[in-house]
């Protein structure tokens, strides 16, 4: 990544900025001179400066075993989202309330990731019916959004198009810190150690391209709102309307 956080002021800090106070790290280097590791804001764990080579800006890095959501593999969720054992009626009853209450959690999630595509949406009401997430034991509605947005990233050319050019600029990215390891941790652990990260990195050059760590540019904690079902359905242009109320009518059972 192309941002750590200061060993001892727990600032942001970049590589340049991180060689000019300390110098360049010396392989095997131990003892009191010992350089101070830079740390990673997502997991905490201590980070290696790697330097610039050819066609690779110079980045910090996780050591060897280390255990962070940005080592999952790219575009892959990194909470094992899929119930271990799952409870069919309350996913019946979860389902039934989110096709009344689609507006408001599209709502919710498109303060997540700007410019978002109905077919983005549907998207991740299919994965997150795939991998049966509406049956979690106890899933409070209020999460389900917060949840979705693991489920895939978020690439410019699958964002809303305006005068015929797609409106996000970068690719998108929504992971928790390292406290929440699966689902159910969204529901059990206190709301203060719930910190949703949303990044953003440079695309890859192709369509076929995943980012790297290393290309990462932007780091914002997202708000979770946990009374959005609470208040009246919210204005939705009518084309994302149409879209979504016609996945619900070609997916009849998605209620039943």
């Amino acid at each position: 990544m192309r941002t750590a956080l200061h060993p001892i002021s727990r600032r942001d800090v970049d590589p340049e900025a991180y060689i000019r106070e300390f110098g360049r790290p010396v392989m095997g280097q131990s003892g009191p001179g010992q350089v101070p590791k830079a740390l990673c804001r997502f997991c905490g764990g201590e980070l290696s400066l790697a330097a610039e080579t050819a066609g690779r800006v110079a980045h910090f890095r996780h050591q060897r075993g280390a255990v962070c959501p940005t080592m999952a593999p790219a575009g892959e969720p990194y909470l094992p989202l899929t119930p271990t054992t799952r409870n069919p009626e309350a996913g019946l009853r979860l389902r039934r309330s989110f096709r009344q209450n689609w507006r408001k959690h599209f709502q919710v999630v498109k303060t997540l990731v700007p410019y978002l595509a109905p077919e983005e949406f549907i998207e991740l009401i299919k994965a997150a019916s795939d991998r049966h997430l509406w049956d979690h034991v106890a899933f409070p509605e209020e999460l389900v959004p917060y949840a979705l947005v693991l489920l895939r990233d978020f690439p410019p050319w699958t964002s809303t198009m305006k005068g015929g050019r797609r409106q996000r600029q970068l690719w998108l990215r929504l992971f928790y810190g390292n406290s929440v390891r699966n689902a159910s941790d969204l529901w059990i652990l206190p709301s203060q150690e719930l910190v949703l990260h949303r990044v953003s990195f440079q695309p890859p050059a192709t369509r076929r391209g995943r980012p790297n760590y290393q290309d990462l540019l932007k780091d914002r904690i997202m708000e979770i709102d946990s009374s959005f079902l609470e208040r009246d359905d919210p204005s939705i242009p009518e084309f994302i309307v149409r879209a979504v109320e016609c996945w619900f009518a070609n997916h009849p059972n998605f209620g039943e």
